[in-house]
């Protein structure tokens, strides 16, 4: 038996012990925060810094993705040796009234002392708060003696002229920031993935994945979401990204009962996720205008809450032509529109959301993926054209043999000469 001396100096040790385990938990959740900030996009964002090709650079991506982290990272960033300086216009009411950039240069001069001509950066969020400030930024790149990098976030209007007129200037860049995906994480899970490759493919691994990978397609692919130890917290957690979508965004860019049309319309297009999409038949079931609907989809793109595919189309015959396809990115939307959380391993619409966004987030920058469809509806889910000219065509079937499915007989007669691999993926 333990004499009485002898346990009072084991109780120090004990609590030594447990201090120190309590340390090195807090430093290795530390440890996976940083993880998950996708340190990737600030290298990403500190070398086109470095390169210095471009004096605009857009970070693009939805609502808790945390692009406001990753700025905040830059301005920390010691690498980086020039000044930094960062301004939210959500804070700030007189910054949404700049009427040019003059204005804006003063104001920027007045509050932080910034001169526009040393080689500084200016980190600016929320830039969607100031409804003029795609022209001032148009202006501000027309200046050829301005040399500090401005670098901005916000629910950028992808189609609107005044952004496709910016990025036909040449001196800007724009860096889409999606939220995790899967091998990210595993990775923040704690599931070291160096073994399980497309080239060599581990059942036994896979097995043991599996419930992550239920996790993964249920509850959606958001920090916030991922970092969420109960199925309840997550849940809240989705429906305060979907609220603050609504409070923020859908209030700012539509007006009276346009804002109503936001819910039935979310549920509408998760319903029909992975399908093809017609504006008439949706615009009478939801009994609004087409141009609203057009409206929303680009509002709904431009908060990557969705993804807009076009078909793959030639001049052959026996193809459908000139319509889109509408794809929620499930990053956990559909499951909280549509309150279905149970099990979505063997649904195959989540493993086609799945596999598409593995395929977007890691195309190169010449690639562009489509979806193919024949006149008798047969279908390939998604061809990435690369830049060569050449195709990859994918498919997701409920079947797991290893049988070509018989569009690729069909597509090979007409497209083989062009066609790198065939790719056939099942939920096993």
């Amino acid at each position: 038996m333990m004499r009485r001396k002898n346990l009072h100096y084991y109780d120090i040790w004990v609590y030594f012990f447990t201090v120190k385990y309590h340390i090195c938990l807090i430093l290795f959740l530390l440890f996976l925060l940083m993880q998950i900030f996708r340190p990737y996009y600030v290298d990403e964002l500190v070398h086109t810094i470095q390169q210095a090709h471009s004096k605009l650079i857009f970070l693009h991506g939805g609502r808790w993705s945390w692009k406001t982290t990753i700025l905040k990272q830059i301005l920390s960033d010691h690498s980086l040796s020039q000044k930094k300086y960062y301004f939210s216009f959500e804070d700030e009411i007189v910054a949404k009234k700049f009427k040019n950039a003059d204005d804006f240069k003063w104001y920027m001069q007045i509050k932080y002392g910034i001169n526009f001509y040393e080689n500084n950066i200016l980190l600016l969020n929320e830039i969607q708060y100031s409804k003029n400030f795609i022209n001032v930024l148009e202006e501000l790149l027309q200046d050829s003696e301005i040399n500090t990098i401005i670098i901005v976030t916000g629910i950028i209007q992808q189609q609107s002229e005044e952004y496709q007129k910016i990025l036909s200037w040449g001196k800007t860049t724009t860096i889409t920031i999606h939220p995790l995906w899967f091998f990210d994480f595993l990775q923040y899970k704690n599931i070291h993935t160096t073994y399980l490759t497309l080239d060599n493919p581990s059942q036994i691994m896979f097995r043991e994945i599996q419930t992550l990978l239920d996790e993964y397609l249920i509850w959606g692919w958001y920090p916030e979401v991922i970092k969420a130890t109960t199925s309840d917290r997550k849940e809240h957690q989705l429906k305060a990204i979907i609220q603050k979508v609504y409070d923020k965004d859908v209030g700012f860019y539509f007006n009276g009962e346009e804002i109503l049309v936001f819910q039935d319309l979310m549920e509408q297009l998760c319903h029909n996720s992975m399908q093809w999409f017609k504006y008439k038949t949706v615009a009478q079931e939801l009994e609004i205008s087409i141009p609203l609907l057009k409206r929303y989809i680009n509002f709904f793109n431009d908060n990557c809450l969705i993804e807009t595919l076009s078909y793959f189309y030639t001049n052959k015959t026996k193809e459908l032509s000139h319509q889109e396809t509408i794809l929620i990115g499930d990053m956990g939307i559909f499951s909280y529109m549509t309150g279905n959380f149970g099990s979505k391993l063997h649904n195959i619409v989540a493993i086609k959301n799945f596999v598409y966004n593995e395929i977007v987030k890691n195309l190169w920058e010449h690639e562009q993926c489509f979806t193919y469809q024949k006149i008798n509806n047969s279908k390939i889910d998604f061809i990435i054209q690369h830049e060569d000219g050449t195709l990859t065509p994918i498919i997701v079937s409920e079947s797991n043999t290893n049988k070509p499915a018989k569009i690729f007989k069909w597509f090979h007669k007409v497209y083989g000469d062009r066609v790198r691999q065939y790719i056939k993926t099942t939920p096993l």
